[in-house]
């Protein structure tokens, strides 16, 4: 297990790498001058050109790239274009409201979604395991901006209970974060909802049933804990696709967290900042699925024989 452990984490460094590489060359091929923006369109054509050299931005490509890797071995991601303040301290002031945000969501659409797989599961023909397979795909298929602009007409307009916009109470995190759980729960539930149908009919559960012990201890024991193995690796594969939708959801709501201010960078063309923010999300996502693959192998005991076959 330790060695496919730091496989994955010598394929993890590729990767990051990989993405470093694709993200600062895409970025320049934008159209606009940074420097002009800066510097503003009534500035001289000196001027910008001081501030570009100021920047770095007179650099051919390839020694740009050379200069951002060896900042980034030193843990600096620059400076803001912006503010003129370190990358870093933007992200990090913003961060903790999308870690709020995110784990508020990802705890809400695990527990609804475990609850709904289990019920469903144990009565796949019955009106709840039609209703979460329905749910299921409404969830899957509504994009996220949609999903907040109808949690925003009903609770905060026409029924005036929630706020709409901002940030600081718990009144003002539930749309935002409800409108994130419902991208997962609905996934979460169809898979619980398999996993424990498949764990009905497994020897062990059959066992267990015959020798007379009581429900509860049937689901807990030995349905539900197989059934978490896919919610772990749903949550994983669909990280990526949560932070992207607080990028959309941060927007709407208002919330200032890294997915607005990822989009307030690409407004006012600051490369550094958006550079940043983006390693950061890669970071963050290439940490949760090593993590993922961790703790199956302690969840579910069969992802060891995996390993060992490896």
């Amino acid at each position: 297990m330790l060695e496919a452990v730091v496989n994955r984490m010598l394929q993890a460094i590729i990767t990051f790498i990989g993405v470093i590489l694709l993200v600062f060359f895409l970025i320049r091929v934008l159209p606009g001058d940074p420097a002009r923006l800066i510097a503003g369109f009534e500035a001289r054509p000196e001027d910008v050109q001081n501030l570009r050299h100021l920047l770095g931005l007179d650099k051919p490509l390839p020694l740009q790239f050379v200069d951002y890797m060896l900042s980034l071995l030193k843990l600096n991601l620059g400076i803001s274009y912006k503010t003129g303040g370190p990358v870093l301290n933007e992200i990090l002031a913003r961060l903790p409201y999308t870690a709020e945000l995110a784990v508020v969501a990802e705890a809400i659409a695990v527990f609804a979604g475990v609850s709904l797989g289990i019920i469903a599961g144990l009565k796949p023909r019955s009106f709840a395991g039609y209703l979460v397979s329905i749910f299921g795909i409404i969830g899957s298929s509504f994009p996220s901006f949609l999903i907040a602009l109808l949690l925003i007409w009903v609770f905060a307009v026409q029924l005036h209970v929630l706020p709409a916009f901002g940030a600081g109470s718990i009144q003002q995190l539930i749309l935002p974060a409800i409108t994130l759980a419902l991208l997962l729960t609905g996934n979460i539930a169809r898979l619980v909802k398999s996993s424990v149908i498949e764990s009905l009919s497994t020897n062990h559960v059959t066992t267990a049933m015959a020798k007379g012990l009581s429900d509860e201890k049937i689901i807990f024991r030995h349905i539900l804990r197989p059934a978490l193995s896919p919610v772990i690796t749903i949550i994983g594969i669909q990280f990526g696709s949560l932070m992207g939708g607080a990028v959309i959801t941060e927007t709407i709501f208002g919330w200032p967290g890294i997915g607005r201010l990822m989009v307030d960078s690409i407004f006012s063309r600051d490369f550094m900042l958006l550079q940043g923010i983006i390693v950061v999300f890669a970071v963050i996502f290439l940490v949760v699925m090593i993590s993922v693959e961790i703790l199956q192998t302690i969840i579910d005991p069969r992802y060891k024989e995996v390993y060992k076959m490896k």
